[in-house]
This record gives C-alpha cells, structure tokens and sequence, in this order.
C-alpha cells in the first residue's frame, strides 16, 4: 500500500463540477475502437454469408462457386506438379508440427509470465476457431458441388499468430512489425493453397475471417491492452497503466465529479500495494493528494483470494466478496470516513470519481508530507505509545484492521497513521482484533526490545490480551510483508511475547465448516473434470495434430 497523508484542510473544490448528460460516454469506454468495428462488421456479414448459404437456396453456392472460378482462373494450376507434391508434405507434416509447437511454446510463455487472462483467451480462441471451421459449411471444390469446410490451415495459422502476437509481443511498433509478419505468412499460405488448388479462394477467406477476428474481439473484450498490458518490466499486474487514454479520463473525471484540477500525477508506493494502482496526484494549486485506482481486473483478484482463504484456511473470519468495482470503491471510502469518525488517525476521504461505470474508479484522499513507514523511523517511546493506542481505539470502536504491516503504518510530524482501510472490518470477531495486537507488537518489537513493547502493551492492556492475541498467532494470521521481516529476524518474537504472558492454549486457526468442506470438493471436481477434458480434447481443440 502506498503512503497517504493526513490534511486537515477542506477538500479542494472548483467550480468546474460537470454533470455528465444522459447517453454520453464515460470518459474512458470499451477499447472496441479502430479496427475492432470492421472485426465486428466482418463477423456480422460471415453470418449474413452462412444464412444466405443455408437458406437462400441453391444461389449462395452458386456465387460462391463462381467467384471461386473468377479468382482461380488468374492462377496458374500447379495441383499435379513436384511443388504441389511437396508442398502437401511440408504443410501435412513439418507445418503441421510447427503450428502445435508454436501453439504450445505460446501456452507456456504465458503460464511462466503469469498472463492467466491472455492465456484464457488464447486457448479460448483456438478451441472456438477449430469448432467454428469443422462445423461452418462452404461451396467447396470448384465444379464439384460437394461441400467442404473453411480452411483449416488457414484460420489456424491466423488463430495463432494473433495469439503469440496480442499474447507476448508489446503494444507499439514491434507488435506492427509482427502483425505485418503473420499477415505475410498468411498470404504466402493463401497463393499456395490456390496455386495447388488445396483450397479455394472462398474457403481461404472464410477461414483468415474465422481465425483473425475471433481472437482480435477476444483479446479486445476480455484482455484489453488498457486493463491487461503486455509488458516486461518488474512490477504487479494489478498496477494499471495511467498514461494515454486512461490518464486523460482520470483529469476529466476528477475535474467534473469532485472539481479537482490535476497538474501531474504518477504512480507512488506500489511495492507495498498489490489490490489496486496508488497514485500520487499533484492539483494546480500546488497541493497533492492520494489516489486508489481500482478496476475489474481488482474486483477478481478479491473474488479468488477470499475463495481461496475459505479453502485453505476455513472460516477464519467471515469474509465475501464484492460483487462490484462501485461496491468496493464505496466501502473503502466509508471506512475511511468511519475510522476518522472513530478518531482513529487515518487518510482524510474526499470521496472517488467514476472513470467508467461499474469497471474503473478512483478513490481520492488526503497525503501526509514526509511521512514515512513506521520501521523507517525510529522506534521511540511516542511511536511505541501510538501504535499500542491505534489498536486500542479500534477495539473500542469495534473495528479490526486485518492487514498491520509496515507498509500500512506512517509515521509523520511525531504522529502514527493507519492507512489502506481496504480490510477492515466493522464488528469482527475476537479473534481477529486479537491478530491484530499481535502484529502489531510484532511489528514494532523489530525495532526494538520484547521486554520494551511488552510493558508498554501493559499500560492499555491486560495480561490475558497479550496472551490471547499470540494464542492465536500463526503464520497465516500474520500479512506476507510482516511474517518476511519477522522471519529474517533472529529472535523468535512470538516466542518470547507468548512466554512473557500468562500461559494461554492455542486457538486453532483452522475451521472446518460446511462451507468449506463444500466449496474444497467442489473445486477440486470442476479442477479434475476440467483437466480430463482438457486431456481428451487436445487434438478437437487445435493442439494435438
């Protein structure tokens, strides 16, 4: 999480404030400009095609057929010579294993560079493009009247070169170069396949539509360049990309929903954040603020983790997902305004702008000049002191943080903040304001002595709450930040708390529930059968030969 700043200032307000009007477009839509207009138009007609073929009667062939012999004729007729006879075998044999090579190498790539969303789309799109050409009817051979099929080599080539090309190959200039590539070799395949009358031009055709446009919109719809980008730098998926289009729309809804007028904004703190995109922004009149970018891409990385906590770990807390970005975005902004109600010291809200409707929006708050993290400051009594009160006013407000770590705790002007509210929790169990302590004494215990912390702790504690919170310690209570600094730490810190307390029994982190019970088995068919499937399927899916 990325550092936040208190400010006791009103929040700053133009009055450029701008409703937008019914039926205009957010200011950041679905990227199906461009080209993927003439996809989707292409698509339409290829449907128009197909029901002209199946229901107009024997005209649809008939033109087909004809312009089949139009396009063919220009041609020289080579099907019975030594290049037809070889080429066969090459594009049979060494094209065919190429292709299923290629397709294979690009699945792994994938899986290595950890691009599920793109690797989703490009099995997807082989798998629909292999049906679509088996099941999509044409004229076929010239003169022959028996009907055929798009070709295969044709939409197969296509599927793949869209799929190693939008899958691993960088938006810009060297993604062009590639497409000019593929199109290229798809050309040389077309002449081929004419001039050995492999296939006709009608089913070259259909088949380049099938296999380009189908992983074109894929791409496009569910792994947009804007959300999902192919890149190579070091960072997280989950940090979005604030430049281009998206960075203009952040300005103009800022500007219109909360009357800020932005001058610079950059990307700030993202080691430490891994649900959403911080982002520092400067305003004109020389102030600066906070900002948390959230989008869908956030709101399913929420889903699988607390599915993944109530597989692994039971019900440890009573955690459910979102079912929106809005739902997300509004319930961290009323944490905010809850904790400061709560004087608990946090981020002052100015509310979130909508970017685009149920998929991007932006939450605003205040920023604390010079603070820092609270291990990069020294541990003294007044920062020991704060951070023990911090988690005494949340167990008197009935809050739980769940997520104490250094990168969550600022120190700033003498002063200790609790920022990213994202997890907290209003009424919680015992249980988990217990981890809560725990962490934090944890925490603060690397900078200094056991003994220290513990004493303090005494002074807004009992006894029996220290022993309580480290009962209920374990490794999975304690955030992945916390647990690598406590681990490279060569005092066994919740050792050494828990034999300064009374002697308490562990509580067990594990619950087994029905939930639970439920959801494992259920996983673990759908994982199974899918596998199985997949197994059986490789060659009707396009990668097995």
């Amino acid at each position: 999480m990325a550092h936040k700043v208190e400010g006791g200032s009103p929040a700053p307000v133009s009055p450029h404030r701008r409703r937008r009007p019914v039926g205009e477009p957010p200011p950041l839509p679905r990227d199906l400009s461009g080209t993927a207009a003439l996809w989707i138009l292409t698509l339409l007609l290829l449907g128009a095609v197909y029901m002209w073929g199946k229901y107009g009667g024997p005209t649809g062939g008939q033109f087909q057929r004809w312009l089949d012999r139009t396009i063919t004729s220009v041609f020289p007729d080579l099907s019975n010579g030594r290049l037809s006879t070889t080429g066969r075998f090459l594009a049979g044999n060494i094209g065919l294993w190429l292709l299923i090579a290629i397709r294979w190498g690009t699945a792994v790539a994938l899986i290595a560079y950890k691009r599920w969303r793109h690797l989703a789309v490009f099995v997807g799109s082989v798998v629909v493009v292999t049906v679509s050409v088996r099941w999509f009817p044409t004229a076929g051979i010239v003169e022959s009247g028996i009907t055929k099929h798009p070709a295969y080599a044709a939409a197969s080539l296509a599927v793949t070169v869209m799929g190693l090309v939008y899958g691993l190959i960088p938006a810009g200039r060297l993604r062009r170069r590639a497409l000019v590539i593929g199109v290229a070799l798809c050309a040389v395949l077309a002449v081929f396949s004419i001039l050995t009358r492999t296939y006709t031009p009608s089913e070259i055709g259909i088949g380049f539509v099938i296999g380009f446009s189908i992983p074109f919109l894929g791409f496009r719809l569910f792994a947009p360049e804007a959300v999902f980008p192919v890149t190579y730098r070091s960072g997280r998926t989950a940090h979005l990309d604030i430049g281009g289009d998206r960075g203009a729309a952040i300005d103009i809804a800022l500007r219109e929903q909360l009357g800020i007028e932005v001058a610079h904004k950059e990307p700030f703190g993202l080691a430490g954040s891994g649900g959403s995109t911080p982002l520092k922004i400067e305003l004109t009149d020389g102030r600066r603020l906070f900002g948390k970018l959230y989008a869908q891409s956030h709101l399913r990385a929420d889903r699988w983790y607390k599915l993944g906590r109530a597989v692994m770990y039971g019900a440890l807390e009573d955690e459910r997902s979102f079912n929106s970005v809005r739902r997300m975005v509004e319930y961290e902004d009323y944490m905010l305004r809850y904790l400061r109600d709560c004087r608990v010291p946090t981020a002052e809200a100015y509310g979130f702008a909508e970017i685009t409707p149920e998929r991007e929006y932006l939450l605003i708050t205040s920023f604390i000049d010079e603070a820092v993290e609270m291990l990069d400051a020294p541990i003294d009594d007044t920062v020991i002191d704060s951070g023990i009160a911090l988690i005494r006013s949340l167990w008197d407000a009935g809050l739980a943080h769940r997520d104490i770590k250094p990168s969550n705790l600022l120190v700033g002007a003498g002063k200790l903040y609790l920022i990213d509210v994202f997890f907290c929790q209003v009424r919680p169990s015992s249980w988990r304001q217990s981890v809560d302590l725990a962490n934090m004494l944890m925490l603060l215990a690397l900078g200094s002595e056991v003994d220290r912390i513990y004493r303090a702790a005494l002074r807004r504690f009992t006894p029996d709450d220290v022993a309580e919170a480290f009962a209920a310690t374990e490794g999975v209570t304690v955030p992945g930040q916390l647990r690598a600094m406590v681990m490279a730490d060569p005092r066994p810190l919740a050792k050494e708390f828990s034999r300064l307390a009374p002697n308490r029994g562990r509580i067990p982190v594990q619950r087994w529930t029905v939930r639970r019970i439920t959801l494992t088995a259920v996983l673990a068919g759908v994982a199974l059968v899918a596998v199985i499937s997949a197994i059986l399927s490789l060659r009707a899916a396009g990668f097995l030969p």
